[in-house]
C-alpha cells in the first residue's frame, strides 16, 4: 500500500510539472499541499468481558501524506473499557496541519450467568411430625463483571415432614440468571425400644421411618465416655439389632439410634438402660438331663465368649467318650462335661464329653479350663482311681482310689477329640490330682492342684516320694510342644506343712481370671438336682 502511494505521488508532481506546450527547461513552480493524509485503522471489535473494566488489543492503525509520507497517529482509548459500547478516534495530522480522523467501535458484551453457592442439603428432625422452622443457611453469588451479586430464594417459613427443594436465583447487571437448588429433608427420627434378652444381649428394636436409607448406633458406654458408633451402618429394614455385652459393664450406658440418609443423620431420643439382671440371663440344659448331674459345678468361658465349657460331676452315663449315646445312669457320679456355643445370642449344645475311662465315683468334670480360643479343653476327674503316672498310662487298674486325673480334649472345627490323659508322676490314693486345674491363654500350659499329696518337699522339683506331710498338697506343671504334654515342673509351698491343702484354690497366671469368672456369671446354667 505504501509502495502505491510513494508511486502516485510521485506520478502527480510530474505530471504537474510537464504539461504540453510548456519548456521542459522551465523551472518546476511550488505546489501547496492542501491533502490530508490517508488514514487507516484497525476494525471494530466485539469481545466478551473479562472483569468490571476489560483490558483491550485495539490493533495498529497508519496513515501515508503525499508529502511528508509516512505519519504518526494518535487515538483517544481509554487504558480499558466498560461492559458497552465505546468509540475510539483515530486522528493523523501531516507537517502542513492537513489532519486525517476515523472511529473504530470496540463493543463489550457481558454474558456469563453469576455463579452461585447454595448452602448444603440438610435434614431436619420434626419430633411430633409437624412443620419446622429452621435456619437453613445463606447462598452467595460472584459476577465476573458485577462481582457481590444478592441472591432470592423460595423458602417458605416453615417446612413440612419429607423433601422440599429451594430454589436460590442471582441476577447481574446485565439481566443473566443462575439458579441453584437445596434439598431439604424433614424426618421423624426412629425411636429404638431396648429390650434386655439371654444371653447377655441388648435388643434394639424399631420401625423404620421414611426418608432413612440407613441406620447407626450410637453408645455412651458409661454416660460420661461420649457416644460413637458400635459395629457398622445397618441396612434399611433391618429394624432389629442385638449388642452382646455384659449388663453389669453397661450399667450407665446410653444408647442413640441415627436415621441416615445420604445428607447426613439425625438422633433418636437418648435410650437408656432398663431392666435387671434376670432379664439378661440365659438358660441352658443338656441332652441328657438326670437328677443330681450338677450341670455348672464348674464352668469357663472362652475369651471371645464364644465357647462355653460345663461340668456336670454328678452326671450318671456310663458310656465314654464324645457325644456317645444312651442315658443308662449306669455309672454314678461318672461325670460329664458339655460344650456349648453361641452364634448372635443364640446358645446351643456342641458337645457331650466323657472320660476316655468313665466309671462311677470319678466326678469327671468337678473343674474345667478353656484356652483363650475355646479349642483347647482341660476337665479333672479328681476322683478317678487309676494308679497311672505320666501322660497317657493305663488308666484301667483302679488301684488308687480317688488319686484323680485330668483330660486334655481338642476342637477342631466342631469336632472334640481326646489329646492327652494326665496322672500326677507321683500318683497316690486320696492325692485327688485334679482339685483345681488352669490352662494358659494359649492352651500350651497347664497347671494342676493335687490338695492331699503328702509329699514335705518344698519348691520346685523337690523329692515326691516321702509321704511325711499328709494333704500338704501339690501342683504341677504340664507343657504341649505340638501335641505331646509333658510334666514340666513338679511344685510345693516353701514352707510345706501336713493338712496345708496346697492348690486348694488355684489359678494359673490369666489377667483376665476375673472378668471371665463375672461374664459366667451373666450366664444361668440349670442345675437339674433342683429341677
Amino acid at each position: 500500500m505504501l509502495k502505491k502511494l510513494s508511486l502516485f505521488i510521485l506520478c502527480t508532481l510530474f505530471l504537474s510539472a510537464c504539461n504540453d506546450g510548456n519548456n521542459y527547461a522551465n523551472p518546476i513552480e511550488s505546489v501547496p499541499d492542501s491533502d490530508p493524509p490517508v488514514l487507516e485503522i484497525p476494525i471494530d471489535l466485539t469481545l466478551e468481558a473479562t472483569g468490571f473494566e476489560t483490558a483491550v488489543q485495539l490493533g495498529s492503525a497508519t496513515a501515508i501524506d503525499l508529502v511528508d509520507g509516512v505519519v504518526s497517529v494518535t487515538n483517544n482509548a481509554p487504558a480499558t473499557f466498560p461492559v458497552g459500547i465505546t468509540t475510539v478516534t483515530y486522528t493523523a495530522t501531516d507537517a502542513t496541519g492537513n489532519t486525517a480522523t476515523a472511529t473504530q467501535t470496540v463493543t463489550v458484551v457481558d454474558t456469563p450467568p453469576p455463579t452461585i453457592t447454595p448452602p448444603a442439603d440438610i435434614n431436619l428432625s420434626s419430633s411430633d411430625g409437624n412443620p419446622v422452622s429452621a435456619n437453613i443457611g445463606t447462598a452467595t453469588a460472584m459476577d465476573l463483571v458485577d462481582g457481590v451479586v444478592s441472591v432470592t430464594n423460595n423458602a417458605p417459613a416453615t417446612f413440612p415432614v419429607g423433601i422440599t427443594t429451594v430454589t436460590y436465583t442471582a441476577t447481574d447487571a446485565a439481566g443473566n440468571n443462575a439458579t441453584a437448588t437445596q434439598t431439604i429433608i424433614v424426618m421423624v427420627a426412629a425411636e429404638p425400644t431396648l429390650t434386655l434378652i439371654p444371653a447377655k444381649g441388648f435388643q434394639f428394636d424399631w420401625i423404620d421411618t421414611p426418608n432413612a436409607t440407613f441406620y447407626r448406633l450410637l453408645e455412651n458406654p458409661d454416660g460420661v465416655s461420649g457416644f460413637a458408633q458400635i459395629g457398622t451402618d445397618i441396612p434399611l429394614a433391618t429394624q432389629t439389632v442385638t449388642e452382646v455385652v455384659s449388663l453389669y459393664l453397661r450399667l450407665n450406658a446410653q444408647y442413640i439410634l441415627q436415621s441416615c440418609n445420604s445428607i447426613g443423620c439425625i438422633d433418636s431420643n437418648i435410650v437408656n438402660i432398663a431392666g435387671t439382671l434376670v432379664d439378661a440371663v440365659g438358660r441352658l440344659t443338656h441332652t441328657n438331663r438326670g437328677a443330681g448331674d450338677r450341670l455348672g459345678w464348674s464352668v469357663h468361658l472362652s475369651a471371645d465368649a464364644h465357647t462355653l465349657a460345663v461340668g456336670a460331676p454328678g452326671e450318671d452315663n456310663s458310656a465314654s467318650g464324645i457325644n456317645p449315646g444312651g442315658n443308662d445312669n449306669g455309672a454314678l457320679q461318672s461325670g460329664a462335661v458339655f460344650i456349648f456355643t453361641r452364634s448372635g445370642t443364640t446358645w446351643t449344645q456342641q458337645a457331650f464329653i466323657k472320660a476316655s475311662n468313665a466309671e462311677a465315683g470319678d466326678e469327671f468334670g468337678h473343674s474345667v479350663s478353656l484356652s483363650d480360643d475355646g479349642n483347647t479343653l482341660a476337665v479333672s476327674a479328681y476322683l478317678e482311681a487309676s494308679s497311672a503316672v505320666g501322660v497317657n498310662g493305663n488308666q484301667t487298674d483302679n488301684t488308687a482310689t480317688d488319686s484323680g486325673a485330668v483330660y486334655v480334649f481338642t476342637r477342631t472345627g466342631t469336632t472334640w477329640s481326646q489329646q492327652a490323659y494326665l496322672k500326677a508322676s507321683n500318683t497316690e490314693t486320696g492325692d485327688e490330682f485334679g482339685t483345681s486345674i488352669e490352662l494358659s491363654s494359649d492352651g500350651n500350659t497347664l497347671a494342676i492342684s493335687a490338695i492331699n499329696e503328702d509329699s514335705s518337699a518344698t519348691d520346685v522339683n523337690g523329692d515326691e516320694n516321702n509321704n511325711s506331710a499328709s494333704n500338704a498338697g501339690a501342683s504341677y506343671i504340664f507343657t504341649r510342644t505340638g501335641s505331646v504334654w509333658t510334666q514340666q515342673a513338679y511344685l510345693k509351698a516353701s514352707n510345706t506343712g501336713s493338712s496345708d491343702l496346697f492348690g486348694q484354690s488355684e489359678t494359673f497366671a490369666r489377667k483376665d481370671a476375673q472378668i471371665k469368672k463375672a461374664e459366667i456369671c451373666l450366664i444361668f446354667v440349670e442345675n437339674l438336682a433342683n429341677t
